[in-house]
């Protein structure tokens, strides 16, 4: 049998026996409120047969009522829930981090990066190796990687001093890298000051020692700035066509 309290509304779970045969008094463990609570009249009840109640018997009112905190609470919600109203909303769920997905993501992400770096940077040489390759590195747009023919060692600059004039006596190597004879063009030269990046102070240009050189060979040059500015610091020779470099 359900009881309600009629102050809070909280519900108990009792046994009807217990309110037999004419009802008790109950308190609401939650709100303290007291009331008679009878039993369901269509319980079933034993006929009293009328006795004379003697001296020692107690009186009814001297019956120890137990009290509702005897009683199993069965829930403290209404019977029914109104339509459209929603429970307490539970907290979802926090999503759990795999960090052994994550890694292996990072490794196999750090793989492919570096195969196709390796693809483009040496594709030359997979070229030479595989011939077909070059037609697939021509449907990406990377074709073979141009090639100087020709190598320009570093140049070397002494200062001398001519009929009370300073120059720059300025020599350097030139090689020939290919397999085939290369045409070897105009030179131009340059005086660079101690920036970062360099700033070109003077160039000039000049005619290599031959017109042409052969596969694997060098031919040594040598050219001459007189009064260079007192702030050179660096020298630079490359083929005429060449891009100088940039300038501040």
């Amino acid at each position: 049998m359900i009881l309600t309290c009629p102050a809070c509304d909280t519900r108990y779970s009792v046994d009807p026996n217990s309110l037999l045969p004419n009802g008790r008094a109950v308190r609401c463990t939650k709100c303290g409120n007291t009331w008679t609570e009878r039993p369901p009249g269509d319980m079933p009840r034993m006929m009293e047969m009328p006795y004379q109640a003697s001296a020692e018997e107690p009186h009814a009112d001297d019956i120890e009522v137990p009290s509702i905190e005897e009683m199993t609470v069965e829930a403290e919600r209404p019977l029914f829930r109104p339509r459209g109203a929603r429970g307490p909303k539970k907290p979802a769920p926090k999503p759990q981090r795999s960090w052994g997905a994550l890694i292996a993501w990072g490794s196999f992400a750090a793989v492919v990066i570096a195969v196709v770096a390796s693809a483009v940077l040496l594709r030359g040489m997979i070229m030479e190796l595989w011939p077909p390759a070059t037609q697939l590195y021509q449907l990406v747009g990377l074709g073979a990687p141009k090639i100087q023919p020709l190598q320009f060692g570093d140049p070397v600059a002494q200062w001398e001093v001519e009929g009370g004039t300073n120059v720059i006596v300025v020599t350097g190597v030139i090689t020939n890298i290919t397999g085939a004879t290369q045409p070897v063009p105009k030179l131009r030269g340059s005086l660079l000051d101690a920036r970062d990046p360099p700033r070109e102070l003077f160039t000039w240009t000049f005619d290599p020692p031959m017109p042409q050189l052969e596969a694997g060979a060098s031919l040594n040059f040598a050219t001459r700035v007189p009064n260079p500015p007192a702030a050179t610091r660096r020298v630079l020779v490359v083929a005429q066509e060449a891009t100088p470099p940039a300038g501040g």
